[in-house]
C-alpha cells in the first residue's frame, strides 16, 4: 500500500504528539508499505515547541516526508495590534481623563469592542492555532495523492486542523482517509470555551470530518462507545480502538532504593496538579506513618506557567516537603529514562479527563514498574490499569491519596513491591498496534 500519513507532530519535534505518527510510519514501512508524510516545517513550530533532531534517526530513510507552511494569522494579527497600539499611546493616555467621566458610556463600548475583537480572533483560531497550515498542507496533499498514486489517508488529531486536512483531500481526490482521534475533541473538558461561535462551530466540525471518514480510530474504549453514543449514524465497523503504545520494553530492577522512590516523568500543568499529593505526604509525615527521610518525589520538567496555585507554592514551602520533593527542569530524554528506571514507583496524574489516557502511561508500561496513578476511578485510565493489574489507583483527594502512600511504603518496606509481568502488556508494543492499523487500512484499499 501506498499511504499519505498527515501529522502537525512529528520529528524533529519531540512532544508526545510526535511518537504515535512516528512510530505508525515506522513499522507501516517495516510491513512493507510505502510510507509518505505530510506534516509541517521545523522553523514552524511554535516557540518553546520541544525538537530532537535524532528522532529522525529512528526512520527508515525510504520513508519520504514533505512539509508545508504553516501561516499564523492570530499571531500576525497580534503584532499589527501592538504596533498600531505603540503609535496610538499617547493619544489614548491624553483621553483618559476625559474617558472616565462618562464610564457607564466606555463600559459599553469596551464591551462591544471586546465582543468584535473575540469574534475575530476565534475565527482565526478554529478548531486550533495550527489552522494555518490547512492551504500549504491541502495544496502539498493534492501533489502527492495525484505523483504518488496514494492508496490511503492515514490523519492524526489534534491539532484538528489535520482532521480538516484529511477530510478536504477526500472530498477533492476521492482517496479512503482513516481518522485518528488521539484525544478527544468536542468531549474534552479542556476545550470548554465561553464563545458562542465555539460552542456551535466545533461540534459541526467533528461532525463534518466523522461524516466523511471512511474509518475512524480512537485511542481508549471510552471515547469509541462517546462517539457511538453521540453519532447515531456510525456504526460499530466504522470505529476501532487501537490505544497508545511503547516501542520496548526497557529493563528494570525493584527495591535498590534506600528510600521509597516516586518519578513523575513530564511538566505538571493546571489540570495536574500535585497539590493534594503534596498534602498527603505532609499528613502522612505528620502522623507517624513514615519518615521524612524514606521517601522522595521526583517532579521531572517541572510546573508550566498555567500551574499558578499559591496554595501549591504554600505546600512546596514546607519543611518537610523541601527535603521529599526534587523539582528538576524538562531533562533530556534519556537522562529520563534513568530516572524512570531507578524509581520504585512511576506516578500518573490525569484527575480531570474520563474519556482520555495519557501516554505517559504506555511510555511508563515499558518499564514494568508498579504505577501509582491519581484519576477518575471511573475512567479509562483507571480501567486500563485495574484491569491490568498495574498499580494503585485513588481519585484526586487527599484523604485517597494518603492511606494510598502509606500502603506503598510498607511494599516498600517489606520488598514486596514487584514488577508486573512483561506478556500482560504485550498488545501494547507499538509494532503489534500498527498490525491493527494495517489491516484497518486493507479493508478500504483493493491492492493488487
Amino acid at each position: 500500500m501506498k499511504i499519505l500519513l498527515i501529522a502537525y507532530g512529528f520529528p524533529p519535534a519531540s512532544s508526545s504528539s510526535t511518537f504515535r505518527p512516528m512510530f505508525f510510519a515506522k513499522h507501516l514501512q517495516e510491513m512493507g508499505n510505502t510510507i509518505f508524510v505530510l506534516t509541517i516545517r521545523a522553523e514552524d513550530y511554535l516557540p518553546g515547541h520541544p525538537k530532537d533532531p535524532d528522532l529522525l534517526k529512528k526512520l527508515d530513510d525510504h520513508i519520504m516526508i514533505f512539509r508545508g507552511r504553516v501561516f499564523r494569522p492570530k499571531e500576525a494579527l497580534m503584532i499589527f495590534r501592538d504596533r498600531l497600539f505603540k503609535k496610538t499611546a499617547a493619544v489614548s493616555q491624553h483621553k483618559a481623563s476625559s474617558l472616565q467621566d462618562s464610564v457607564s458610556g466606555k463600559q459599553g463600548k469596551k464591551g462591544w469592542f471586546q465582543e468584535i475583537k473575540n469574534i475575530i480572533t476565534d475565527c482565526l483560531s478554529t478548531p486550533d492555532q495550527q489552522i494555518g497550515w490547512l492551504p500549504s498542507a491541502v495544496y502539498k496533499g493534492i501533489q502527492i495523492i495525484k505523483q504518488q498514486q496514494i492508496d490511503i489517508i492515514y490523519t492524526t488529531g489534534g491539532p484538528w486542523t489535520s482532521l480538516l486536512i484529511g477530510s478536504i483531500l477526500k472530498k477533492m481526490t476521492r482517496t479512503p482517509v482513516v481518522m485518528d482521534f488521539r484525544d478527544p475533541w468536542v468531549a474534552n473538558p479542556s476545550r470548554a470555551s465561553d464563545s458562542q461561535l465555539l460552542q456551535r462551530v466545533e461540534p459541526f466540525l467533528e461532525k463534518h470530518v466523522i461524516t466523511i471518514a471512511d474509518h475512524i480510530i480512537a485511542n481508549t474504549e471510552e471515547l469509541r462507545q462517546d462517539f457511538l453514543r453521540r453519532y447515531s449514524f456510525l456504526s460499530e465497523n466504522r470505529i476501532s480502538t487501537i490505544p497508545n503504545g511503547f516501542e520496548e520494553y526497557i529493563p528494570s530492577q525493584q527495591n535498590l532504593n534506600s528510600q521509597l522512590t516516586l518519578v513523575h516523568a513530564g511538566m505538571l500543568y493546571f489540570s495536574r496538579n500535585p497539590r493534594y499529593l503534596l498534602q498527603a505526604m505532609i499528613n502522612g509525615v505528620e502522623k507517624h506513618h513514615f519518615p521524612a527521610d524514606q521517601l522522595q518525589l521526583f517532579l521531572l520538567g517541572g510546573f508550566d506557567v498555567s500551574l499558578n496555585d499559591p496554595e501549591l507554592h504554600r505546600l512546596l514551602s514546607h519543611p518537610c516537603l523541601q527535603r521529599m520533593v526534587k523539582i528538576l527542569p524538562r531533562v533530556p530524554y534519556q537522562e529520563a529514562i534513568e530516572y524512570q528506571k531507578r524509581s520504585d514507583v512511576l506516578l500518573l496524574l490525569q484527575p480531570d479527563f474520563p474519556l482520555q489516557i495519557p501516554r505517559k502511561l504506555y511510555e511508563y508500561i515499558a518499564f514494568q514498574k508498579p504505577l501509582f496513578a491519581i484519576t477518575n476511578l471511573q475512567g479509562a485510565t483507571a480501567n486500563i490499569i485495574q484491569n491490568n493489574h498495574l498499580g494503585i489507583v485513588v481519585e484526586n483527594r487527599t484523604e485517597d491519596i494518603e492511606p494510598a502512600l502509606i500502603t506503598l511504603y510498607h511494599q516498600w518496606k517489606d520488598r514486596t513491591l514487584s514488577l508486573f509481568s512483561a506478556t500482560t502488556c504485550d498488545r501494547f508494543l507499538n509494532k503489534n498496534l500498527t498490525y491493527t492499523l494495517d489491516q484497518v487500512f486493507r479493508k478500504y484499499v483493493k491492492c493488487s
